[in-house]
């Protein structure tokens, strides 16, 4: 069994996965005190070393101060080492920053070019977001909704719930794509029982409403029923209006209602 003893006797062997590993033990408090100064200096040596985890990880708590002081411009440079040697994670920051003009200069170009990347080494995440550059049309002309709907679907078929939304909006609208109703309720009902509050809603608005789909008050009241658990006004608005109007069918509603905060639970978990 590994245990921060033996991890540190092979760190001061040479041993820099080791030694990186050493810095996760600091980081999380796993069978040490958590230090996150000790965690910062382990990834700090290691990824002098080139351990491109231990770059990607050090760059994260220059970019946060955490057990080191904040230096967003040295993050940057170190999530491009990282990013060089196809670390995909570091691609994604490194197209956030980009993005946000945080520790470099703001470039929607770079920032399209490195989620891009990220994306195409398989972070969803990064798909998400150079979907809504192309949506909005940052660093563009005009918004290219047909690029935005090919990253957005990149981005929902691995499992990304604000990406789902987003592409049912582009369905229901017919942006990029053809204006399909029943592909876009497929999507915001995908991203609903992934957790996304908007999608909830918005679910529950078209099937209370019937708009574009056959009305069904029961499953509406059931999706306003999931999302009024972050009690806004909206879902529980929604949620008190449909169950006086469901009368003797509320107690179904409520089942129905348990079964996809299920769903919902299962799907965070599984995440």
């Amino acid at each position: 069994m590994t245990t921060p003893d033996s991890l540190l006797k092979a760190a001061e062997g040479g041993d820099m996965e080791a030694l990186f590993k050493l810095g996760l033990a600091y980081a999380k408090g796993d069978g040490v005190k958590a230090d996150e100064a000790r965690a910062a200096d382990c990834f700090r040596r290691a990824a002098e070393a080139g351990h491109v985890k231990a770059i990607f990880n050090y760059a994260n708590r220059l970019l946060k101060g955490q057990g080191v002081k904040k230096d967003e411009a040295s993050a940057a440079r170190l999530y491009r080492k990282a990013a060089d040697q196809g670390h995909a994670k570091s691609m994604l920051k490194l197209g956030g920053m980009h993005d946000e003009g945080i520790g470099v200069k703001q470039d929607y170009s770079l920032a399209m070019d490195w989620y891009r990347r990220s994306a195409e080494a398989g972070e969803a995440r990064a798909a998400f977001n150079l979907g809504v550059l192309y949506d909005e049309g940052l660093g563009l002309d005009e918004p290219d909704f047909e690029q935005a709907a090919h990253w957005y679907l990149f981005a929902a078929e691995r499992g990304d719930a604000r990406a789902a939304h987003n592409l049912a909006s582009l369905y229901e609208d017919g942006d990029g794509v053809d204006e399909d109703m029943k592909q876009a309720l497929r999507w915001y009902r995908f991203a609903a029982e992934r957790g996304d509050h908007t999608a909830q809603l918005t679910l529950a608005a078209r099937l209370a409403d019937g708009d574009g789909v056959p009305a069904d008050e029961l499953e509406a009241y059931a999706w306003y029923a999931v999302a009024a658990s972050e009690n806004d006004k909206p879902s529980v608005k929604g949620r008190d209006m449909l169950g006086h109007r469901l009368g003797r069918r509320l107690d179904a509603g409520k089942a129905r209602a348990e079964e996809l905060a299920a769903v919902v639970k299962s799907h965070k978990a599984q995440a």
